[in-house]
């Protein structure tokens, strides 16, 4: 658990919440740019479990890699058609 120096004020439950992303988007950002952000949360989930299957002898599970892997380059054109 990571020590915040607003740890123990009503300020720190809001900076979880923030890090979690749990608090809604302003409404002054653009759509485009709340979308980007979530698609982007998306690849760092999908990377973090090829990351996990990679580190692990083969097994059940490593039928996941192949799907993870096509939902990732998937996000990862998707945002960069976005981008453009």
């Amino acid at each position: 658990m990571t020590l915040h120096a607003t740890q123990g004020t009503p300020f720190s439950r809001l900076f979880d919440d923030m890090v979690e992303g749990t608090l809604p988007w302003p409404e002054s950002v653009p759509l485009r740019e709340r979308v980007l952000d979530r698609l982007a949360d998306l690849m760092f989930c999908a990377d973090d479990v090829l990351e996990m299957l990679a580190s692990e002898p083969a097994g059940p599970l490593h039928v996941c890699e192949k799907p993870v892997r096509r939902a990732y380059d998937g996000i990862n054109s998707l945002m960069k058609s976005l981008c453009d």
